[in-house]
């Protein structure tokens, strides 16, 4: 019989009309939601769909229909309520999708049933629901009868309400089809049905309802924090009401995993980031390709799984992921065998009611066979840890596993290659932190697999073995005991709980009282660094050079303190913050520097839950070439960067601020490359083609908007200089430049456009921007000369670096060779970096006009306080991170030494980013600076006694003296200068007739004959120099020295072999009043 056409005359029946009835509803919901969780039912919960609540079990046909009413008047027969929950449960009754499933309709109040008055039949009510689970045939046809009765009337009201000429035909043989229904059909269909009248009032039914939910919360078997039962009801409440209001079917879905995930993104970020990850595989069925990052988030979540969430259910999806990529052809072997250890441990997991494990070792014999013939492929040193804790759980099932092929004799085997692994590293180690760790593998080793010895023997061998650490512990640099204190602690626990005899516990908790003190530094160490951050965030919002400058020495502080095993994350993190401040700065090659460090550092620690690092590092190299206009370079950056957060980052690009960031700047860079430089054309091109759908899908209506804009050459120039701080395209040609200004010097930084050379060069410049940063940071006034400053750059295959100054007084320019680091042992990258900071520290002297000794004092006081070689190296020398970044090889690719390069009227297209000391010196006395002025006249008139009087009289001499007054000089600067040139003059003459030709010799001859003619009156020495020579270069020469060898009446030196006379010049105006100062009283020129 077609049963489902009865549907025909079915009602819309909504929920009730009260808020309290809303609300009941919704917390009975939530009741049923949380029951399911919690006794592992897997139905699927429907919010105010078909019925109030409907429940489907679709593996077991399961589908229960319930009417929830919260009333506070008692039910009969008569009551309207329950005759439309009788209809409405037949007209699902007889519903097609249904058909095939055990159906049970329920009717739940909080009222109860009312008494027999005038034929409402409450008691036959109040009999049905006493006896409903076994009726008696008598009930049985008393109970059919009045619920027919009652279908009856609703389906004649519908026939008469809805027929019409149109559909009569089938109203007509649906009418015939219920009518011909059998008794026995009425009896499955009675039978069916549950009455559930909790007699509880109104007033009380939804407060003792809440209280039912709250103590169903502990019992979750989720690991969240049950003193939030409050906060967890309202969240899940909030997602029933959410899906109750959706009009489509599968919106108005409750499940287990949705409960799962709601609660847990509600928790602690851990547990947040489970939720969504697990929300986010729930419905991966296929898995095609490999990527590290979508891996590693899926052996993150499964190992979350097995330490929190034991009893969650969720290893089953686990398992299934980790299965699919155990058998992914694509994946590394290292990460086949990291799925398999995550699949075998969680499969092995000990069941919290028996404690035996999930599944035996039968059916896993060839994955463990792979897993530990293939040890040598490993991420890291400390992946032995997994390795001897797998293999100790699987040799303690093997013991109760009769079915399984697997013998004693391979895990013997295994044990002994795992031991001589350890050995040969503990022999040969590479530094202190291996070796300690390798001591602690060693223990471990000991400690789990000797089951022959006696356990007390057993555990002081152990211990001995761990207690070798101890000494090497101060010269480690990343190696934290923490991680062997907690291990050891839970081992106690164990042991305790075990009643183990007390002489073992004793071994045990001595040696944990032994280590506490080195394990709590760790501890400290990590909240002394954590509070560095936090201030050098706030020093960071505040937004000033000088706070920038004290938040990049909090980081700086606090990576040192990170940088142990335990908290690489916030040492990564530190080394991308410096690099963030740095870029903020405008000191883009230190800021390149810091995140190729990043990546360094996040790839070579060997642990996988760095990698999501890799990408943000790869960001800021990106930024800072873009920013510094090395645009060939930024390309190859952008490359490595979509590489990575493809590779190891698994969340939406489009909610990524960050790829929003570095697409809009690579637009920017395709743009404008075309219309700065027409030839590279075709190269451009040849990018967008490799960018595939990342250029299609995120850069080209950026770019095409951009090139719009840019055909305007003001708008061009406008937008570049609003980003950059160097020229775009710098890294273009046969030879590079680069350039940046900072305290008031412009610096220009020359170098063949080679692979190497651009590390060798990119490092030097970032050195000199990080010390002119501390320097700034360390407040000392450093009195460097503010000039253009060029350093040429080569290779030598010397030991040390070769600074050499080129003879220009007009032009300062250095000749810098290096040698290029081959090693990789830590003395030879220290002693290498020592030489270039004492290269570069000879640099800043020569800049400098300090003496000597107070140049050197502070400086040295400067290293020692801003720990300024700690700062200098991050993790490794810059040609090493460099070629982290890509190969010679990989740089050649672009072929950018063979385009032409770029020439701009003006490289400095940004301000200066450094603070300058402008004001006058505090080494400036107005005073002694007038007392040296009139010394000045007195031994000028002296020296020039006789000259100066025919010099006078001479109208070429007056022109002479007028005309330099106007290009600033003073008059008795010009004196001085008149001086020099005229001693100079005679000991040139004198020093003719000189047999002597050695060059020092005659050097020393000359210095004496200048002293000896300085001592006299012109009047004892007097020679004939003509006014006109006065008009030559060798007299202009000594008035642009004349700065120069006035410093040293302020207390200062020259630092250069070949002064910048006008660097000089502008440095004394600036600081120490030298075009103004000027004592006239006893001026021989003054009348003229």
């Amino acid at each position: 019989m077609s049963l489902h056409k009865l549907y025909l005359f079915s009602k819309n029946t909504d929920a009730s009309s009260t808020e309290m009835g809303f609300q009941y509803q919704k917390l009975k919901t939530l009741e049923t939601w949380l029951r399911n969780r919690i006794n592992k039912l897997d139905e699927v919960i429907y919010c105010d769909y078909e019925d109030d609540i409907f429940q489907r079990d679709l593996d077991k046909g399961a589908s229960k229909f319930r009417q929830v009413k919260l009333y506070s008047s008692n039910f009969s027969f008569s009551r309207e309520e329950i005759q439309k929950s009788l209809f409405n449960f037949f007209m699902l009754f007889v519903k097609a999708d249904y058909k095939f499933d055990d159906v049970e309709f329920s009717f739940e109040t909080n009222s109860g049933i009312g008494r027999e008055v005038r034929g409402n039949d409450a008691d036959l009510l109040r009999e049905w629901a006493e006896n409903q689970v076994a009726m008696s045939e008598q009930l049985k046809i008393y109970c059919r009868e009045k619920v027919k009765g009652i279908i009856d009337e609703y389906i004649a009201a519908d026939f008469n309400k809805n027929v019409s000429d149109a559909n009569r035909a089938k109203f007509e043989e649906a009418r015939k089809i219920y009518e011909e229904l059998s008794d026995e059909t009425w009896d499955i269909f009675i039978a069916s049905i549950r009455w559930k009248f909790e007699v509880v009032s109104q007033d009380e039914a939804i407060p003792l309802l809440l209280g039912k939910i709250t103590k169903l919360i502990p019992d979750l078997p989720l690991s969240i924090d049950p003193e939030k039962a409050t906060t967890y009801i309202s969240l899940l409440h909030f997602e029933i009401a959410n899906r109750t209001a959706q009009s489509n079917e599968e919106d108005k879905k409750l499940t287990n995993d949705l409960l799962d995930i709601v609660l847990l993104t509600s928790g602690s970020e851990e547990n947040r980031w489970y939720g969504e990850t697990y929300a986010k595989w729930s419905n991966v069925n296929e898995i095609k390709y490999f990527t590290v990052g979508a891996f590693y988030e899926v052996v993150s979540a499964a190992r979350h799984c097995r330490w929190e969430l034991d009893e969650s259910g969720h290893h089953t999806l686990w398992l299934s992921l980790l299965k699919k990529y155990i058998n992914l052809a694509d994946i590394t072997l290292a990460c086949r065998r990291k799925a398999i250890y995550e699949f075998l441990f969680l499969t092995f997991s000990p069941n919290s009611q028996t404690g035996l494990p999930r599944e035996m070792i039968a059916g896993h014999e060839e994955w463990i066979r792979f897993y530990f013939n293939e040890l040598e492929h490993r991420n890291s040193l400390a992946d032995f840890k997994e390795d001897i804790f797998l293999l100790q759980s699987i040799e303690g099932i093997l013991a109760i596993d009769s079915e399984t092929s697997l013998t004693q004799a391979e895990i013997e085997e295994w044990k002994k290659v795992i031991e001589h692994f350890i050995d040969e590293k503990i022999n040969t180690p590479r530094n202190n932190d291996e070796l300690c760790l390798s001591y602690e593998l060693k223990g471990d080793f000991i400690f789990n697999f000797n089951r022959t010895t006696p356990l007390r023997e057993n555990v002081k061998t152990a211990i001995e073995t761990y207690r070798q650490i101890l000494p090497l512990l101060n010269e480690a640099s990343t190696y934290s005991i923490s991680g062997l204190s907690d291990y050891l602690i839970d081992i106690l626990k164990i042991l305790i709980n075990e009643d183990v005899e007390d002489e073992v516990i004793d071994d045990i908790e001595n040696f944990i009282n032994e280590i506490e003190e080195y394990a709590v530094k760790t501890g400290k160490q990590h909240n002394a660094a954590h509070n560095l951050a936090e201030r050098g965030a706030l020093y960071m919002k505040k937004g000033s050079l000088k706070n920038f400058l004290k938040a990049l020495d909090c980081f700086h502080k606090a990576k040192k303190l990170w940088y142990l095993q335990d908290t690489k994350d916030g040492y990564i993190l530190s080394l991308i913050n410096i690099a963030q401040i740095y870029l903020a700065l405008g000191m883009n090659i230190a800021a390149k520097y810091y995140g190729l460090c990043g990546v360094w550092a996040s790839v070579h620690f060997g642990d996988y839950t760095l990698l999501k690092r890799v990408s943000d590092s790869y960001g800021i190299v990106f930024k800072a070439d873009f920013r510094q206009g090395s645009w060939m370079s930024a390309l190859d950056d952008f490359k490595q960067y979509i590489f990575s957060r493809f590779e190891f980052k698994t969340d939406n690009l489009d909610e990524d601020d960050v790829f929003t960031e570095l697409t809009t700047d690579l637009a920017c860079i395709l743009a404008a490359m075309p219309l700065l430089h027409p030839e590279m054309t075709a190269f451009i091109g040849f990018v967008k083609n490799n960018l595939k759908d990342i250029y299609t899908n995120y850069i080209k209506y950026s770019e095409e908007k951009l090139a719009a804009i840019f055909t305007k050459e003001t708008s061009l120039n406008r937008i570049l200089k609003g980003k950059l701080t160097s020229n775009p395209l710098n890294d273009v040609g046969a030879k590079r430049r680069i350039v940046f200004t900072t305290s008031g010097i412009d610096w220009e930084i020359g170098f063949e456009n080679t692979a190497i050379l651009n590390s060798v060069s990119e490092g030097v410049g970032a050195i000199i921007q990080m010390l002119l940063c501390e320097i700034n940071l360390f407040n000392h006034d450093f009195h460097f000369l503010q000039i253009p400053i060029t350093i040429n750059i080569t290779l030598n295959t010397d030991d040390k670096p070769r600074l050499t100054q080129r003879l220009s007084h007009e032009d300062s320019v250095w000749d810098l060779s290096i040698p290029s680091l081959t090693s990789s042992e830590d003395a030879a990258i220290k002693l290498h970096n020592a030489h270039l900071i004492t290269t570069l520290r000879i640099l800043l002297s020569n800049i400098s006009v300090l003496q000597t000794d107070e140049f050197n004092n502070a400086f040295d006081e400067m290293l020692k306080k801003n720990m300024i070689a700690d700062k200098i190296l991050g993790t490794n020398t810059y040609e090493k991170v460099y070629f982290n970044l890509l190969t010679a090889e990989e740089f050649n690719e672009s072929r950018r030494g063979d385009f032409s390069s770029l020439n701009f009227s003006n490289q400095k297209i940004s301000e200066n980013t450094l603070e300058l000391y402008d004001g006058v010196s505090e080494k400036y006395n107005n005073e002694q600076s007038l007392e040296h002025i009139r010394f000045m006249y007195e031994s000028t008139q002296k020296r020039l006694s006789v000259s100066l009087t025919k010099w006078i009289e001479d109208p070429k001499f007056i022109d002479l003296i007028k005309a330099l007054r106007i290009s600033g000089w003073l008059d008795w600067q010009i004196l001085v200068a008149l001086q020099n040139y005229v001693i100079e003059a005679k000991v040139k003459i004198n020093l003719r007739a000189t047999p002597e030709t050695d060059p020092v010799k005659l050097n020393d001859l000359h210095n004496k004959e200048f002293a000896r003619l300085s001592e006299l009156d012109e009047k004892d020495c007097y020679m004939r120099i003509p006014a006109e020579w006065l008009q030559t270069d060798l007299f202009n020469f000594q008035l642009k020295k004349i700065p120069t060898d006035t410093l040293e009446s302020f207390g200062l030196q020259n630092g250069m072999k070949h002064p910048n006379f006008k660097g000089v010049q502008y440095f004394l105006t600036k600081r120490f009043n030298f075009n103004l100062d000027d004592n006239s009283d006893n001026n021989p020129l003054q009348n003229i």
